[in-house]
């Protein structure tokens, strides 16, 4: 081999080599190279959970289930036959492959009865499996299991220290479950954040670990550090990381999403407006109100020091009366309320 042919060769392994690490190094892409969206908004979180790589993991491990596919996801359902009364809306509906049914909300904000909400909507998903259905004696052997996974930043059960908490129907002598039809599980993101965590090793499950990934804490270094670390271990993060990453969008999904985006600012706007205007009504009632009892209190200290004056002047409660334009017989009211309260007319 000629010393040039040697060169060409030493200078192409070292090019591989180089775009071989490259490569690698782009897999392993730190937290801090990516521009991550808030993985609980609405559009990213549905996009994460549109993985089946992500998706199967976590709901394995919220309901401690073996599902093994799912056949389909569906985003943002709302039966039309409620559309004029109680609804029920769901942000994630996916179906197993087995046809069992798994319903993933994401309450952001302070919604009151969340509990009662996260059941009717269940009970609804469960009792719809028979529409349409012709009665028979047998229909009920139809029915499907239904799972509710509800992530929330409510502190649903103050009591409980752990922030991930999974319900069911058991027998509540034995606590066995023997009505596996509903089960639900509620993630408290607030519960998780004051935890404060120290290393990803305090993470044992993937739901547990799921929950960290949401919070999105990317300015705190621990937190990068923590989610980092799990992505060494956990494809899965990864797929997530990656699906909130916004640098790995269409412009279609980027459209998409600075249009949601948008929506969500004029509605923030909205409300800010509606809320000043609300100060500011309360604050013209009030001054309103105020000088109401204002004059009411002035009015009262007028009775007062005209009814002793005419006491201490041996002025009758007729005569008191005919002074301050107030009936004899609420005159007399004043002065009787006077010695209740005081013993005598103050």
């Amino acid at each position: 081999m000629t010393l040039i042919n040697r060169n060409l060769l030493f200078i192409t392994t070292i090019w591989y080599c180089s775009w071989l690490a490259a490569d690698a190094a782009a897999e392993k892409l730190s937290y801090n190279d990516m521009n991550v969206r808030d993985p609980k908004g609405g559009f990213v979180f549905q996009k994460i959970i549109n993985k089946k790589d992500v998706l199967l993991p976590i709901i394995n491990s919220a309901f401690e289930e073996n599902f093994s596919d799912i056949l389909n996801v569906t985003q943002n359902i709302i039966d039309p036959r409620y559309a004029t009364g109680h609804m029920f809306a769901f942000d994630i509906y996916c179906k197993t492959s087995d046809n069992r049914s798994v319903i993933i909300e994401m309450h952001l904000s302070k919604v009151k009865s969340c509990l009662s909400r996260s059941v009717y909507f269940a009970s609804k998903a469960y009792s719809s499996q028979l529409d349409g259905m012709k009665f028979e004696p047998n229909m009920y052997d139809a029915l499907r299991p239904v799972y509710s996974l509800e992530f929330t930043n409510i502190d649903l059960f103050p009591e409980k220290e752990h922030f991930i908490s999974k319900h069911a129907l058991m027998d509540r002598k034995t606590g066995e479950i023997d009505i596996s039809e509903m089960k639900f599980t509620y993630v408290e993101l607030d519960k998780l954040k004051k935890k404060g965590l120290k290393s990803h090793k305090q993470l044992h499950t993937d739901l547990e670990k799921f929950a960290y990934f949401l919070l999105h804490d990317y300015e705190n270094s621990l937190y990068v550090q923590i989610l980092d670390n799990l992505t060494e271990t956990d494809d899965w993060i990864m797929s997530a990381l990656q699906a909130s990453n916004q640098l790995t969008w269409t412009s279609a999904e980027n459209d998409q999403y600075d249009q949601l985006r948008d929506s969500c600012w004029l509605l923030h706007g909205e409300l800010d407006f509606a809320r000043e205007e609300a100060r500011e009504k309360g604050r013209e009632i009030g001054m309103k109100k105020g000088m109401e009892i204002g004059r009411k209190i002035a009015k009262e200290e007028v009775y007062k020091r005209v009814i002793n004056w005419g006491i201490k002047n041996d002025f009758t409660a007729e005569e008191i009366a005919g002074i301050v334009g107030l009936s004899e017989a609420e005159v007399q009211d004043k002065i009787d309320l006077s010695y209740v309260l005081y013993g005598n007319w103050s």
